[in-house]
């Protein structure tokens, strides 16, 4: 039985489970989870934090500065979010 390949030679399971995302001792998804709960959020904001997550954990393996680059665009929305729920200007 031949086992299906998608873009760039993945498997199915890399699909879901890439590399880039299981580069340390702790899958990035693990990270995102537990800092989110334990944060308790509001949802807008959890996942902002947790893209922002993403990006900087896979940066060296994947995009490099791009991936540096969006996570500073989902650090200013988050930075704008956290102002205006504080009344923050």
């Amino acid at each position: 039985m031949e086992i299906l390949k998608g873009a760039h030679g993945a498997t199915p399971t890399d699909a879901v489970r890439p590399a880039h995302y299981r580069a340390g001792k702790i899958e990035t998804i693990k990270i995102i989870e537990d800092t989110i709960k334990s944060q308790c959020l509001p949802g807008y904001e959890a996942f902002l934090l947790g893209t922002i997550l993403k990006y900087l954990i896979r940066y060296n393996s994947k995009n490099g500065l791009e991936d540096l680059k969006k996570a500073q665009v989902y650090l200013d929305w988050l930075k704008r979010e956290v102002k205006e729920r504080m009344g923050d200007d």
